[in-house]
């Protein structure tokens, strides 16, 4: 199957954060997060309500760094910074 498109692209991640520990890097575009894909999004509101539903879990990441797909494990959890991610999203 192919990857679904982008909906979100990662502006600043924060050193010490969820989305640090993950792999995630600025300008990594994201295919999925969990079930939450271009076609469900909501504004990125699906995606807020499933960081916040799996705090102290995990979220399965695809996203594409570059021409390539990558597969990452997200952890959402309070932390020194602001919210459950330590990262900005932008709506692509």
């Amino acid at each position: 199957a192919s990857a679904p498109p982008p909906f979100a692209r990662v502006g600043s991640v924060a050193p010490g954060g969820p989305a640090a520990a993950a792999g995630l890097q600025p300008e990594d575009r994201l295919l999925r997060f969990g079930h939450v894909d271009a076609s469900n999004h909501d504004g990125l509101r699906a995606l807020a309500l499933l960081t916040r539903r799996s705090e102290g879990g995990t979220i399965p990441l695809l996203v594409l760094r570059g021409a390539s797909p990558l597969e990452l494990t997200l952890s959402p959890r309070h932390w020194e910074g602001q919210g459950l991610l330590g990262c900005l999203l932008h709506p692509v």
